[in-house]
């Protein structure tokens, strides 16, 4: 079993990794990103002793190839121990908290726009589709990126998916500014649905 915990890790989901939400370990984990914070690309493929075993050996036919052009950048390697010592103190767990918590408080307003669909939360990631306004995968993501960054917000629409993922030093002004434009993204691009308000709501 592999897990991509390359978005999902490192308190994303309110929980160190995602796994931790689920029944059993998984055999590989992919971590990347968070793992220095973003500040240098570094990307870690995590294994059970017995899968690293069965690999283990002299001989190229049993390896388990791999590219490995910065295998242990030092420089990244160093940023990577500094972000892990931020990401596993108490302050951020409290940030993870605080977050998630600003998140669930601001769900039932959007979940009653007549024009947002599956508002979905998890730990620190706010996610809502803009019923109307396309489907996943169109274009319409440039435009509604072009609407945020207007309005000071660096985000990254899936189509007409948006989701909130945010830095772990946002304020929570910083946050109801977020909450506020996504309410503005669905007014102004959004079609009321017919089903119930906050359909897919959790």
């Amino acid at each position: 079993m592999i897990f991509d915990e390359v978005m999902t890790g490192f308190g994303r989901t309110g929980q160190l990794w995602a796994a931790h939400h689920l029944h059993g370990a998984p055999d590989l984990m992919c971590l990347s990103k968070g793992l220095t914070g973003g500040f240098l690309p570094m990307g870690v493929t995590a294994t059970t002793e017995v899968l690293y075993r069965a690999f283990d050996g002299d001989s190229f036919a049993q390896a388990f190839a791999h590219g490995h052009s910065y295998t242990a950048n030092p420089l990244a390697c160093a940023a990577a121990l500094a972000s892990l010592d931020l990401t596993l103190s108490p302050e951020t767990a409290a940030h993870w908290a605080r977050i998630g918590a600003a998140h669930a408080a601001f769900l039932p307003e959007l979940a009653a726009h007549p024009c947002l669909q599956h508002v979905r939360q998890c730990g620190t990631v706010l996610a809502a589709e803009i019923h109307g306004a396309g489907e996943y995968g169109g274009n319409v993501s440039l435009d509604l990126r072009r609407f945020f960054a207007a309005r000071g917000l660096l985000l990254r629409p899936l189509g007409n998916v948006v989701y909130l993922l945010p830095p772990y030093v946002v304020t929570n002004e910083e946050l109801r500014q977020g909450h506020e434009a996504l309410l503005a993204a669905a007014t102004g691009f959004g079609r009321p649905h017919g089903g119930a308000h906050g359909e897919g709501a959790s």
